[in-house]
């Protein structure tokens, strides 16, 4: 399922199409579903009284661009949406609403030595749909229009994968499995797909405002990781910056406690960016909430890197964790 999820375009404010394919697999899951203005998903269990009520979270859309202006050549040019390192850009291949075309720069054999010697900028490159003119390109696309990259899925030996939106898809997909697998005869279970993480999290602000209690929140995304030992384990636990709930520790301990039950590798860590979980502990600062992140290379790229493994053992980890309620009460 995560090579469909990861091919699907969903820029942050264009979901639509995750949110349908989540709508599918979902159906016939038995949760009322539901969808808010923002275009959040809300899947929630039947209600159990005197048990705890667990927050399940994870973001639909991946980090994109969109188009600010046509130039007289038939050029694109663009802006980002998400945090994207410009050096990851220059011949990549993207798609604008469909429309196929490759990030382009000028030729290097035209650049002056100190040009050549100057990091790329965003405000440097272009993208280019093949077009003549500028009549010929907006006949094609128009500023405003969403832009994602368009690459392919493969898998890099064993257990490595590689496309865009891993990072982003590889939550939704833990978050599904968990649906389907979950037994809710003593939890009550609020499950949110968000929108916009990659635009200062405004899905999740939204979300909140029908959260009003909940006994915990586990969000789901994932981690950039710089020093190859730590992208041997299998899921981080990470707190959230902003926390200053000594519950938070608890709870991570604990699910770090049931995953490694599983024979999950696991490692707990404070997070280095602001994530859902913040804005869920700002805006609901007495629900705890911690991270359950897949180790991620090359993250807002066309070729993230993540271990399959990593996703089945964060359902595992979790399931665990609730499996061991007793009389409903984590």
């Amino acid at each position: 399922m995560i090579d469909i999820l990861s091919e699907i375009n969903g820029v942050s404010g264009a979901e639509c199409k995750v949110s349908e394919y989540i709508k599918e697999m979902l159906d016939g899951v038995g949760f009322d579903i539901t969808e808010d203005g923002m275009g959040n998903l809300f899947v929630c269990s039947e209600k159990v009284e005197n048990a705890s009520t667990v927050v399940l979270s994870a973001h639909m859309d991946e980090a994109g661009f969109i188009i600010t202006a046509v130039t007289d050549d038939g050029y694109l040019k663009f802006d980002t949406i998400g945090e994207i390192p410009a050096a990851s850009l220059l011949s990549k291949r993207v798609s604008v609403e469909g429309v196929p075309g490759i990030i382009s720069a000028k030729a290097v054999h035209l650049l002056s030595k100190e040009d050549r010697n100057t990091p790329v900028k965003i405000e440097d490159l272009f993208i280019d749909i093949g077009a003549a003119s500028y009549a010929d390109a907006i006949s094609r696309v128009k500023p405003g229009d969403y832009c994602s990259f368009d690459n392919d899925f493969y898998r890099l030996g064993y257990d490595y994968i590689s496309n865009k939106a891993l990072s982003d898809r590889s939550g939704c997909e833990i978050l599904l499995d968990i649906l389907k697998n979950i037994d809710t005869k003593n939890i009550n279970i609020t499950a949110i797909f968000t929108t916009q993480k990659n635009v200062s999290s405004r899905g999740m602000k939204t979300a909140l405002h029908s959260i009003k209690d909940a006994d915990l929140a586990i969000v789901f995304d994932c981690v950039e990781v710089r020093e190859k030992e730590l992208f041997e384990y299998d899921i981080m636990v990470l707190m959230p910056n902003i926390s200053t709930d000594p519950r938070c520790s608890e709870y991570a301990k604990k699910l770090i406690s049931a995953a490694e039950c599983c024979g999950i590798k696991c490692k707990i860590e404070a997070a280095d960016c602001i994530t859902d979980a913040d804005i869920f502990i700002n805006e609901r600062p007495y629900i705890p909430a911690i991270i359950a992140a897949v180790p991620c290379l090359n993250k807002n790229t066309p070729s993230e890197i993540i271990k399959q493994r990593s996703i089945s053992a964060a359902v595992k980890g979790v399931l665990k964790l609730t499996e061991g309620l007793k009389n409903g009460i984590l």
